[in-house]
């Protein structure tokens, strides 16, 4: 089975893996095995195990053409170290198509000891993850002037931060929010605050203040018949 070194890493499965699982899937108690040895994307995501590609949401096209410049280059591109990937599933060389089922001795598990963590520093930058959590994470970064590098996909609505300061977010490699930093030291900061959550989350607290306004309303009325009726 794939033993994940670092569990802060990503696996990426290949693009001929996922498409020659679905010829062997006979739903039987040797497939579940084989799927679960290899930890394929549906076990990954319950063993909250990072994804380099998920195949069960809908990709952005930024997702979708990095993923597919991986699969033309192959390991040991650096394409798969700024994705952060450590663990590559794939199959055998050599092992063509058809209907055999796939034996545990087809997977091929390859390490890739050049993935870079989840935030990274290019251009001298030495770079540590102070904290992250789920749209946000915050490093520090010192050495020579160069680009702080969050390895997510960009999407509207992300925004950075260097020592407090708004700063322009630049993609890397067409596909991940960078910022620029000076020579020094520098606290970096990446925040996905998207409009849409800024006008849902308004919508939302004035719908709560509206009830509390009624409520209050209704209190005040009820009081106010009580006590007449009882004057």
């Amino acid at each position: 089975g794939v033993d994940l070194a670092d569990t802060r890493q990503r696996v990426f499965h290949s693009k001929r893996l996922i498409e020659r699982s679905a010829s062997w899937w006979r739903r039987s108690l040797s497939d579940w095995q084989l799927f679960k040895a290899m930890l394929h994307p549906f076990f990954g995501a319950a063993l909250g195990v990072r994804e380099a590609a998920s195949y069960f949401t809908l990709p952005t096209r930024r997702t979708r053409d990095y993923r597919l410049r991986m699969a033309a280059v192959g390991v040991g591109s650096a394409l798969y170290d700024y994705a952060g990937v450590g663990t590559v599933v794939d199959l055998a060389p050599g092992l063509g198509g058809g209907d055999r089922i796939i034996a545990p001795g087809d997977i091929r598990v390859i390490r890739n000891p050049g993935a870079r963590p989840h935030v990274f520093g290019l251009g001298g930058q030495e770079t540590a993850l102070i904290w992250e959590r789920p749209g946000e994470a915050a490093a520090h970064s010192r050495g020579a002037a160069g680009r702080v590098v969050f390895s997510e996909v960009y999407y509207p609505g992300w925004q950075a931060s260097v020592d407090g300061k708004a700063a322009a977010v630049e993609l890397f490699e067409d596909t991940f929010p960078s910022v620029p930093v000076g020579l020094g030291e520098h606290s970096v900061r990446f925040v996905y605050s998207p409009w849409s959550f800024r006008i849902g989350a308004g919508i939302s607290l004035a719908a709560i203040l509206a009830w509390i306004w009624l409520r209050f309303r209704h209190r005040i009325a009820s009081t106010t018949a009580s006590a007449g009726f009882l004057l």
